[in-house]
């Protein structure tokens, strides 16, 4: 009986290490993974908000997109905009795409829109 219960928890300690660095690892996973889909989220709707300035016709020729002129076309509870795995934001010029210092950027291809890691 002691040799069982010695095998056990030798049994035990050994496999259950393996099973805590497995949860940990998928855990990271899901945690990058939601934090890249925010990010393009919000690159997405900062994309869509300088065509929407661009649109209205009250743009001089040589416009620079700036901050506070993307907060009528998009409501979000905190400015500045914070990417959730901790870059920054860059607007750009019309007709380039937003950025993110850790995502990358988003291009469009077709009717897909694909991201691209720096």
């Amino acid at each position: 009986m002691n040799r069982l219960l010695y095998r056990a928890a030798l049994a035990l300690c050994c496999v259950a290490p393996v099973a805590l660095i497995a949860l940990q690892t998928r855990q990271e996973r899901i945690k990058r993974q939601y934090q890249h889909d925010e990010c393009q989220k919000t690159l997405r709707q900062l994309d869509s908000a300088k065509e929407q300035r661009l649109m209205d016709g009250r743009t001089p020729n040589g416009y620079k997109p700036k901050w506070g002129d993307m907060q009528q076309y998009i409501r979000w509870e905190y400015w500045p905009l914070l990417c959730p795995s901790g870059g920054v934001y860059t607007l750009g010029d019309p007709g380039v795409d937003p950025s993110c210092s850790v995502q990358g950027y988003l291009t469009m291809r077709g009717s897909a829109m694909l991201c691209y890691v720096k």
